[in-house]
């Protein structure tokens, strides 16, 4: 006898099949209708899930990082017990994949996650929105190690999957735009990461509006991108445009608002407006200082950016202080490094497959 989860495989299966001949749209409704439904029956059966996936994000933001390893470990397991392939199991393993890969432990992340595609491709297709979802959470892994090929080809391969299935206006095609831009970025090619850091804007301003945080974020990195190439006078208004809805929506005293502080500050300092520069560079720094803790690598990054300004300015002793501290921060997280250029995807397995209902 078949047990449900089984039962709700078969039928999912079924439904591929015969979806050959549905809309795109309706069968990613579909299947993501049958993929929440059976987790809903399986998370019925066992609400200690649940409970341990809360606590291992309870611990992380916490910066209780063995207590969350170890809330995420046993998650995986209650998840197991539910059967191989469900959409428990899928989201601990996403869950610890990223917990190892924000903490720089890639070399474990990295099965984990190649786990939950091959999981995720056998179940519901290999052309389902869950699908590219991971695999954008898989290619971020990939760029943080600067193997590009590798991230820039399962980006593409996302990118196709949304843009069939969800189509061409879609907020989380928006976001795998956004991220195979910054590979552009990092590869030099600026003519089509800027195309793209426009195209995902313009979705997203169209969905959002154009005070939404998506668009800030964006904003940012397409003004990163002029920055680059040393032309200030189209990054600083988008710099300056993403402050204010960070500042108008999550206040002037959030991390988030302290990335474009410290973001512009670099800015000044390539334009060599020094006193700009420091201002912004401190208040990005006591933002972090005070909502992420002193020893957090956000701020030995903004530590590291100030001393480079001191050194400019040849205030050398003050320099060697500031950079001596951030690069004790940064030793002890050698592993993790800044995202604060690109969109996350960790957390929108759920939502690209519910938004729907």
């Amino acid at each position: 006898m078949l047990t449900i989860h089984q039962q709700l495989i078969k039928i999912s299966r079924t439904v591929r099949c015969r979806g050959r001949t549905t809309h795109p749209y309706e069968r990613a409704f579909i299947m993501g209708f049958f993929l929440v439904f059976s987790s809903k029956i399986l998370l019925a059966q066992d609400t200690s899930w649940k409970r341990n996936m809360d606590e291992g994000t309870k611990f992380r933001e916490q910066r209780q990082y063995d207590k969350a390893e170890k809330a995420y470990l046993i998650a995986v397991a209650e998840a197991k017990r539910l059967g191989p392939e469900n959409q428990a199991t899928a989201e601990s393993l996403t869950a610890l994949a990223t917990f190892y890969r924000d903490m720089g432990r890639y070399s474990e992340a990295e099965p984990l996650y190649r786990r939950v595609v091959s999981i995720q491709k056998r179940v519901f297709g290999p052309e389902h929105p869950a699908v590219a979802v991971s695999l954008n959470n898989w290619a971020l892994l990939s760029r943080l190690q600067s193997r590009l090929s590798e991230a820039e080809s399962m980006y593409r391969q996302a990118i196709a999957i949304e843009e069939r299935i969800l189509g061409p206006d879609h907020l989380e095609l928006a976001t795998g735009l956004n991220n195979l831009a910054s590979v552009y970025q990092d590869e030099h090619r600026d003519s089509d990461a800027e195309s793209l850091y426009r195209r995902a804007l313009d979705i997203k301003e169209k969905a959002l509006g154009a005070d939404h945080l998506d668009v800030a974020a964006i904003l940012n990195n397409l003004a990163s991108l002029y920055s680059s190439q040393r032309n200030f006078e189209r990054a600083e208004p988008l710099y300056r445009q993403s402050l204010a809805i960070r500042e108008k929506t999550l206040g002037e005293n959030h991390p988030m608002t302290a990335t474009v502080l410290h973001n512009l500050g670099s800015l000044c300092q390539k334009q060599h407006r020094y006193e700009e520069a420091e201002s912004l560079y401190l208040q990005a720094l006591a933002i972090r200082e005070r909502t992420l803790g002193p020893n957090h690598p956000y701020v030995g990054e903004t530590l590291r950016a100030y001393a480079s300004l001191l050194r400019e300015t040849r205030r050398k002793s003050e320099a060697k202080a500031m950079n001596t501290r951030a690069e004790k921060i940064l030793a002890s997280n050698p592993g993790i490094k800044m995202s604060m250029q690109t969109i996350d995807v960790r957390d929108l397995i759920r939502k690209s497959l519910t938004e729907g209902k």
